[in-house]
């Protein structure tokens, strides 16, 4: 509880010196940090508000849903604030020839919790180790979810994870 308060306080007051700077992008970036940290702390009710507040406040300041996209136009793994725009969003990883991987697809809730994991390829074939690992993984993970003018939206993702240390 501690940690989520005083995280809280800091990225609010971000959200305060934004909006008194009058930096419309940088607002509506701090205000989806909110909502992420609500989220990561499992208070989705609460990020919906700030969600849908950043996304408004991107379209005020002048933003295209071309430039939006990249922040909220997908799920998006959040293990990282954003204070830029210019950031894009993280790539699926090419698969490199000698590294074990697992591609999977999956549902991200409003609350940016994981559902409906199908594993849609794996490499080397027949490695239930990664494939476990890759399901755990997911299953723990949290994402940004999909953004619209009406707050979060589920939506389906892909994502390839790479286990360089698997031979």
């Amino acid at each position: 509880i501690e940690s989520f308060i005083r995280g809280k306080d800091a990225l609010n007051r971000v959200v305060e010196l934004t909006a008194r700077d009058g930096r419309g992008v940088a607002h509506a970036l701090a205000l989806a940090n909110v909502a992420d940290w609500e989220l990561i702390f499992d208070r989705p009710q609460s990020s919906v508000e700030n969600y849908r507040l950043a996304y408004h406040g991107l379209k005020a300041a002048g933003l295209t849903d071309a430039e939006i996209a990249p922040q909220f136009g997908a799920p998006r793994p959040m293990k990282q604030f954003s204070v830029d725009l210019r950031q894009p969003a993280p790539p699926l990883s090419e698969k490199p020839v000698h590294d074990a991987y697992v591609t999977a697809s999956f549902r991200v809730t409003k609350t940016g919790k994981v559902r409906s994991i199908e594993v849609i390829a794996a490499s080397p074939k027949g490695n239930t180790r990664i494939v476990r690992r890759a399901r755990e993984t997911l299953r723990q993970s949290r994402f940004r979810p999909r953004i619209g003018a009406d707050g979060p939206t589920e939506s389906e993702t892909t994502i390839r994870y790479v286990f360089p240390d698997v031979t």
